[in-house]
């Protein structure tokens, strides 16, 4: 069994790594000081943040792509890089939310939520935003955070299929050495 090289050293890869340091931490904790309470900040902000989460995420893929022939019979590794990199997805859209405070909330009536499910919400709409299932009581706030929503879902939803597609050509490629 011939053993992993991963791009882990490369500059592409260092280059990707910080792309998601700036989109995910250093951006919204940056704009949500600079927007303060003016909506028309705060909308540029995350807008300009979905579209460089979107630049990076493709940048992302293009790179996993490219190595997935280096990756031999280690497929476990590649699940493994999506779930973790689907976590990674959630929760930086979670901070956006959270930052930015991007969501609504139906209330029952007599219901109080505790302050535990307050600070789990954003993380559970980003949850089910990104895998498409979606929630009744939690709503985006705002342009902004129907922006947001809307390219998580995107991403989520690509996110699935190139994992799908990832599988199916090491599958075909296993298949035709096999063969010939």
């Amino acid at each position: 069994m011939k053993p992993v090289s991963l791009p882990l050293a490369n500059k592409k890869t260092v280059w990707l790594v910080c792309g998601w340091l700036v989109v995910g931490l250093i951006w919204p904790a940056c704009g949500f000081f600079l927007a303060g309470n003016s909506q028309v900040v705060k909308d540029i902000v995350v807008g300009l943040g979905c579209i460089a989460i979107v630049i990076v995420y493709l940048a992302t893929l293009v790179v996993l792509f490219q190595h997935i022939n280096d990756m031999g019979h280690h497929m476990g590794l590649v699940a493994s890089a999506f779930l973790l990199s689907a976590l990674c997805i959630i929760i930086i859209f979670a901070s956006y939310i959270t930052y930015f405070g991007l969501y609504l909330q139906v209330m029952i009536s007599g219901y109080h939520p505790m302050i535990h499910e307050d600070l789990f919400d954003p993380f559970y709409m980003s949850a089910t935003t990104f895998t498409s299932l979606g929630c009744n009581s939690l709503y985006p706030q705002g342009f902004a955070g129907k922006f947001l929503i809307a390219t998580e879902t995107l991403i989520g939803m690509t996110h699935s299929v190139s994992f799908v597609t990832l599988l199916l050509l090491r599958v075909t490629a296993e298949q035709r050495l096999k063969q010939g």
